[in-house]
């Protein structure tokens, strides 16, 4: 396996709306979105609030298929996530992704479901989860 940078932190719990932790991945709901998680560093590791980390998953060993260099693990990115909440050994990181949906341009076509307003739709960012984040995910600055 690829030698981790020491500068690597690890999630350590993630955070439901409710505001109730997850600390072990076999309690994680098929379809579960997790906006905010917690990583194992803080402000004694000199983290400050408002710092980026991006959060991945170490996938398969990759091959030079032309030299055989080992390149090492392929990333699975996560998503990127800012520090919202600082602790003396943990921080809250909270997604930074966001996606496009489409709203009705007209609030009274969104509450009367009226059919000829529907198709005058404006395109919104919203907020995204992170991609599958799992306990033990791996986290860096970006």
């Amino acid at each position: 396996m690829t030698e981790l940078n020491p500068a690597h932190g690890k999630v350590v719990a993630l955070a439901l709306a409710t505001g109730d932790l997850i600390t072990d991945n076999a309690d994680i709901e098929e379809n579960a979105e997790f906006y905010r998680i917690v990583i194992n560093l803080g402000s004694e590791d000199e983290v400050k609030s408002g710092t980026r980390f991006l959060v991945f998953s170490l996938g398969k060993e990759l091959t030079d298929p032309e030299s055989g260099d080992n390149l090492g693990a392929f990333e699975i990115v996560k998503g990127v996530g800012k520090v919202t909440n600082l602790q003396v050994r943990m921080a809250t990181l909270t997604s930074e992704r966001t996606k496009t949906i489409q709203r009705p341009k007209n609030a009274l076509a969104a509450l009367s479901n009226i059919s000829n307003y529907l198709n005058d739709t404006v395109s919104v960012e919203v907020s995204a989860p992170f991609l599958r984040p799992r306990v033990g995910d791996l986290v860096r600055l970006v």
